[in-house]
């Protein structure tokens, strides 16, 4: 049987994309399909190319080119330019209507029914023979997996559940000039991906991505169209894409107000913080993607923006904590979804915060889950010197929360002095770098009953002696002096010290207590740790001392 639907298309100057499109057609050409080619004025071999492959070619040149006037183009920079953007839109410039045209060519079509995909995509799947029984059955519009982008390897990266380009012409229109979509009521089936699956191929068309002034169109719909949501919500992310930040903002936060979707309202409440980020306002950015988490926790992306923004920082705590969040989400089908956020990005930043957070054993578990998905990936690849069989030593060999370079700083410092007082020393990992560099005495102070602000380690200290593992770490030292007690507790038997370094409790209050009773018995330096991973700690760092030095997370001031 002949196929009882017709492929139509829309194009302009595509001899590049071709090619792929109707290779995926050959078979549909075969069975005596239908095909359709509407081109809206090519100026390379488009047009030939498509006749010899056997479309019927409807050339139309400017037909669904529209021009906005100076008065109109006016109304729309007043209502959507925002401070010192630059204008949305210019007089006399021209956009696209791709509704218009897309009607155009399926009312040309010989069968009702009609597939439309675009010329830079294949029918990487095309079932002739169980679409036209799906139809025959009274189905008047499909669904069907589409591929929206691909990596570097050909493998899907941006994908999802499609519901456009597929129905019964007298049942469906195409509706809004840009971001175009399906109108109309009519029975709606899946097709699933072994009957109908489309892939695009977008970075072959990168020339050509000018000509059909996305953003004018989408100003236009949304100037003459107040109430589309889903048209304001593009319009934001096309403003964004091309630099207008804050006018971005002003369009998303209208879409957001109007509460409909809510993974497109996440997504816009994204965008608002990437606009942010790029106008470098940083805090705004992170209340905004946190923001988004809070209000929808369906989906990965506001905690990897958030994983990434602290990377950025070397907040290896935070990243962790992100990054394992989410982990916990699983993939659902939206638009906006990328692939690495649903494989190997969280585990990405999990191996990297392990790594300096010193749990080789555990960052190499996520290092490894990263190779399943991408085994050739040259970042993945070039990590592998971190996780080769070395055995640990010294004060890495020990399990904490202390960065290597911070250890190095530990162990510089105590080169310095005479004597040390440690304020929070748990298994020994900072203790062994400050005891194996120091001439004197190291004071460990410690109740080694874990912190209240870190559940974990109340747990930790519940289930086993963390004294014995300490001691086991480090009790061969002879310059050591092990003090279990609180800080404040020491600060009375204490008289001084030439280094006091506080790493105890991260709460405001008590570094402001730890500060207040050790500044007076520093004698050379002060310092602490998690300067820039607890704001606790910086605010009362600020507060009490002033400007410091910073070694990662440690804040360093001499005396």
């Amino acid at each position: 049987m002949r196929p009882l639907f017709s492929i139509t298309t829309i194009g302009k100057n595509e001899e590049r994309v071709l090619p792929r499109l109707f290779k995926s057609l050959e078979n549909f050409k075969a069975r005596g399909g239908e095909m359709i080619f509407v081109d809206t004025g090519s100026t390379d071999k488009t047009v030939e190319m498509a006749k010899a492959f056997g479309f019927a070619v409807h050339e139309v040149g400017p037909k669904f080119l529209f021009k906005i006037d100076k008065q109109k183009a006016d109304a729309i920079n007043a209502k959507f330019v925002t401070g010192e953007d630059k204008p949305v839109i210019e007089e006399n410039e021209v956009f696209f209507n791709y509704s218009e045209a897309r009607n155009y060519a399926a009312s040309l079509a010989g069968n009702d029914f009609v597939i439309q995909p675009d010329c830079d995509e294949e029918m990487t799947n095309l079932d002739i023979d169980k679409l036209n029984e799906l139809i025959l059955a009274g189905w008047e519009r499909f669904t069907f997996d589409y591929v929206y982008s691909n990596d570097a390897d050909g493998n899907p990266y941006i994908y999802f559940i499609c519901d456009r380009g597929a129905f019964d012409r007298r049942k469906f229109q195409w509706k809004g000039a840009v971001h175009e979509t399906l109108q109309g009521v009519g029975k709606c089936a899946y097709a699933k991906r072994d009957i109908l699956y489309i892939r695009q191929y977008p970075a072959d068309t990168v020339a050509r991505v000018a000509s059909h002034k996305d953003l004018a169109g989408l100003a236009m719909e949304c100037f003459s169209e107040p109430t589309n949501d889903r048209n304001l919500h593009y319009f934001g992310r096309e403003l964004m894409y091309k630099g207008r930040y804050r006018s971005a903002i002003s369009v998303l936060a209208q879409h957001c107000a109007m509460n409909k979707w809510d993974l497109e309202k996440q997504q816009s409440l994204i965008f608002i913080g990437d606009c942010l980020m790029k106008l470098k306002q940083e805090e705004a950015a992170v209340m905004q993607w946190s923001q988004a988490f809070a209000f929808c926790g369906r989906r990965r992306e506001p905690l990897t923006r958030l994983a990434a923004y602290y990377k950025d920082k070397k907040d290896y705590n935070r990243v962790a904590a992100y990054a394992a969040a989410a982990m916990e989400i699983p993939e659902l089908d939206f638009y906006g979804n990328v692939k690495d956020v649903y494989t190997s990005l969280p585990h990405h930043f999990m191996y990297w915060a392990k790594l300096w957070q010193g749990k080789k054993a555990e960052a190499k578990l996520h290092w490894q889950k990263c190779l399943e998905f991408y085994p050739n990936d040259p970042t993945f690849l070039g990590d592998e010197k971190f996780f080769n069989e070395v055995k640990l030593t010294g004060a890495e060999a020990i399990e904490g929360w202390m960065a290597s370079d911070e250890l190095k700083c530990l162990e510089g410092m105590a080169k310095l002095v005479d004597d040390v007082v440690e304020i929070g020393s748990w298994k020994g990992r900072s203790t062994y770098a400050l005891l194996s560099n120091c001439k004197g005495t190291v004071y460990a102070v410690d109740t080694f009953e874990g912190c209240i602000e870190d559940k974990a380690t109340v747990e930790e200290a519940k289930a086993i002696s963390i004294e014995e593992v300490f001691l086991k770490n480090v009790g061969h030292f002879a310059n050591l002096k092990t003090m279990k007690m609180t800080s404040l507790e020491a600060a009375v038997q204490i008289e001084s010290a030439d280094l006091i370094f506080i790493d105890g409790s991260h709460e405001y209050e008590d570094v402001l207590a730890d500060i207040k009773a050790w500044l007076p018995k520093a004698k050379k330096i002060i310092c602490g740790h998690d300067y820039t991973n607890h704001p606790g700690v910086k605010r009362a760092v600020d507060e009490l001392i002033g400007p410091v030095t910073l070694c990662n997370s440690i804040w360093i001031k001499t005396l």
